[in-house]
């Protein structure tokens, strides 16, 4: 039952304190990271500024002769302090220059160089109380793991406290007034709501950035988007295969092939059905041309009102037509009524096909863009101008 009551105690501070922020597993894991790298980057800083001071208090030391009556202590304090900052200081650097990347690996380093601190001082601290009954060096010690590291509360709650009990023997020990053992009471609670503050504040300005990149993911998806077909716009499409080039997506000096697709007499079925059946047929097409290159290519884009481009990755001519007759038929086989076509009674697409080989690296990428959709279009005003409902590759027509 005590213990039951003492872990309430301790979940009411830590949520007031850090309030209910909940975190994904993964977001938990990234922010977990993101705190050990700026815990580490300031430890190296706060060892280094230890390991001059060091090299200072031995020169000091050394011309004053302070610490007489402990000046073995003193000399092996020193000794000590001075070699856990030039190691931590190599450690901090190789993470620092990502030579030690792993998280576990981290952590171990982070809190084991705290440990060091914290145990490291306790001479320092022993001499400091018992000559001039002083918490100067304990007061630094103490703030610098609250304001240093981004700990999270159970885990300072415990180092602090370990500390504090550590001193608490030192200050029985020399038998020196309550109003010191008062104090450090002070300086605990302080250095846990400092960190607690400073946890609290990376939590929030994680969570702040996750959710500004999720709205921005989301922008960049509508910004890309064709709202009716629910397909790439030509601004998609355009960043798309300049992705695709960028990223190397493809084999090198294979053949790209792109189709250029629209669907024939589109403004006479507008004029004739009305635009609430013209945006249906589109719609219904766009989901047909989806589905049959499904296999083949995620890059499928509304171009125009009636038009729309697909790209093709690694395929050959041949493999190019089958593929454009497949779509041509498959948009056949809706059965989309046009009574006013006298040769066929439904909706049918002209496709013109280009192809290109890709020898990386490309040099301008936008040109080579433009200019294999640039030979589609010319492909399709063959197809259009040869009777439509077919396609048409190299001014050929299949």
């Amino acid at each position: 039952m005590i213990s039951k009551g003492l872990k309430n105690i301790y979940l009411n501070i830590q949520n007031m304190w850090l309030g209910s922020q909940v975190l994904s597993i993964n977001d938990r894991n990234e922010f977990h990271f993101e705190t050990l790298m700026i815990s580490c980057n300031r430890s190296l800083i706060a060892v280094s500024i230890i390991l001059v001071i060091q090299f200072f208090n031995v020169i000091i030391d050394h011309v004053t002769n302070l610490h007489a009556d402990y000046i073995v202590i003193i000399r092996y304090a020193e000794a000590f302090m001075t070699i856990i900052a030039i190691f931590y200081i190599v450690l901090f650097t190789l993470i620092k220059t990502n030579l030690i990347t792993k998280p576990k690996q981290i952590n171990i380093i982070l809190v084991s160089c705290w440990i060091a601190i914290l145990l490291a001082s306790l001479p320092f601290n022993y001499c400091e109380l018992y000559e001039r009954q002083s918490l100067t060096n304990y007061t630094l010690v103490i703030l610098a793991i609250g304001l240093i590291p981004i700990f999270e509360f159970k885990m300072i709650l415990k180092y602090a406290g370990a500390y504090f009990l550590f001193n608490l023997i030192l200050v029985m020990s020399i038998h020196l007034d309550f109003f010191i053992f008062q104090q450090t009471i002070i300086l605990i609670i302080l250095a846990l709501y400092t960190s607690q503050i400073q946890f609290k504040t990376s939590l929030i300005f994680f969570q702040d950035r996750q959710k500004l990149n999720e709205i921005n993911t989301k922008l960049i998806i509508l910004a890309n988007t064709d709202q009716l077909t629910s397909l790439l716009n030509r601004r998609g499409l355009d960043q798309y295969v300049y992705d695709l080039l960028v990223n190397r997506d493809i084999i090198n000096d294979s053949n790209i092939g792109l189709f250029m697709i629209d669907i024939d007499l589109f403004k006479v079925y507008n004029d004739t059905y009305y635009h609430l059946m013209g945006d249906e047929c589109l719609q219904r097409i766009a989901t047909c041309i989806k589905s049959t290159l499904l296999d083949k290519t995620n890059i499928i884009a509304r171009y125009g009102g009636e038009e729309f481009v697909a790209v093709i990755k690694n395929i050959d001519s041949d493999a190019l037509i089958i593929l454009a007759n497949k779509v041509k038929k498959a948009v056949f086989d809706l059965h989309i009524e046009a009574c006013y076509l006298k040769e066929l009674p439904y909706v049918t697409i002209s496709i013109g096909v280009s192809q290109a080989m890709i020898n990386i690296p490309i040099v301008d990428k936008h040109a080579f863009s433009n200019d294999i959709i640039n030979l589609a279009d010319k492909q399709l005003y063959f197809a259009k101008a040869n009777g439509r409902n077919c396609i048409a590759l190299n001014y050929k027509i299949y």
